[in-house]
């Protein structure tokens, strides 16, 4: 994420699936009603889906292409 605490994308779907804590500088969004945290509570399947969708969008000609490597070029 933003922070780099992650490394991959199923340790960011498990953070926000299970460890969202509660927090004054929480994101509204991120809070249930009564301000407890909005988790996804997603299980092993849904987990696994959710993983292989996210990774079906990623384009690896941009990834991989040279023209695309420096924008200042």
């Amino acid at each position: 994420m933003h922070d780099g605490r992650f490394e991959t994308l199923r340790e960011v779907v498990n953070f926000y699936n299970t460890g969202i804590q509660r927090n004054p500088n929480l994101d509204n969004r991120l809070r249930a009603r009564g301000g407890a945290p909005r988790r996804m509570n997603l299980d092993a399947n849904e987990i696994n889906a959710l993983i292989t969708f996210i990774e079906a969008l990623t384009d690896n000609t941009f990834l991989t292409d040279p023209k695309f490597s420096n924008p200042f070029e």
